[in-house]
Parts: structure tokens; sequence; C-alpha cells
């Protein structure tokens, strides 16, 4: 059989050309303006040269920040996961993980899939109480997450600006009221 071709990309950002800092657990910060995330992997890696990648040890490293996005380094029952911060505060915070899915080629010439493919998949986490579980973005969850007191006025905001809980900038948005409110 002849050698498939794979669409997609293990790496979450298509281009390598993204602004990152660094920081470490002893207070430094490192500037970098070409990192990726490999999902395969589960680390941070940077091109060095046309054929030479550099992978993070992220066992030093507090976050990085990548084109205004935070990412941390968690430790779960599964064992250790790069999850992006959605959210964080005191109380709890969401994180988003990735992972990958690989779709396989079709023999039917009806089904009009000739290549395998690489599906990036994304995953929602709930840190609170130094509990990690999974978490979906719907309205009766969130909600669950804000202090009764202050669960009328959130509603409304979200009415009166349209927003949406399934989304995440919606819900970032929503989280970042709450928060101004305590």
């Amino acid at each position: 059989n002849p050698k498939t071709i794979v669409e997609g990309s293990e790496y979450l950002f298509d281009v390598w050309e993204n602004l990152a800092f660094v920081f470490t657990k002893d207070n430094y910060k490192y500037s970098l303006k070409n990192i990726n995330l490999n999902i395969k992997t589960n680390s941070f890696v940077s091109k060095i040269s046309k054929d030479s990648i550099f992978t993070f040890n992220m066992n030093n490293v507090e976050k990085i920040v990548i084109n205004n996005k935070v990412y941390k380094n968690v430790f779960s029952q599964d064992g250790k996961k790069i999850c992006e911060v959605l959210y964080d505060s005191d109380n709890f915070s969401i994180l988003k993980s990735f992972s990958l899915q690989r779709v396989e080629a079709s023999p039917n010439p009806m089904v009009n899939q000739k290549n395998d493919r690489i599906i990036r998949k994304k995953t929602f986490y709930l840190l609170k109480d130094d509990s990690f579980r999974k978490f979906r973005l719907r309205k009766r969850k969130v909600l669950k997450l804000i202090d009764e007191s202050l669960l009328d006025e959130v509603k409304s905001y979200v009415k009166k600006n349209k927003l949406s809980f399934r989304k995440e900038i919606d819900l970032k948005q929503i989280l970042n009221y709450y928060n101004g409110l305590l």
C-alpha cells in the first residue's frame, strides 16, 4: 500500500511566529518569538533552526503566556497536563486541555476522504479545592460556581449583553464581570 498523507498537525498553533513570555519559579522572565505546543508529547517546543526543535522542561516553569493566553502545567490523576487558563481566581479555575484524534482515510471513493486527518480536541476542566475534574460549559454548571448573592446581577448582565455560557470568550467576560463584583 502507498503511504497515506496525513492532514493536520500535532501542534496547537498553525504558525510558529508566536510571541511568548516564559515565567520560571525562580522569578525569571524570558521572551521568545517562535514557540508552539506539541499536543502529542504535551510539551512546549521552540524552533531553533529549520530542522532543530528545543523542548522545554516544565518542572521549573510557573507559566507561559503565548499571544496573551496563559498556559500552566497542571498535575491530575491522569498525570501532567498543559492547560490554557480561561479563568483563574482564589475560589476556582477553569482550564482547557488539548488532545489529538486521528481519523483514518476511507478506501471507499464515495466517502470522499482520501487522506488521514489529525483533529485537535479540547476538554474543559474545573480546578476547585484541589480537585481536578472535567467541566462542561453549560449555564447551570457555571451558575453553580457563582455566589448566590450575586447570581441575579450576573444573570441580568448576561441577558443585557446577550452572552452565551458555551462560548469561551463570553464565559471569560461573564466570569471577569463576576470577579469585579467580589
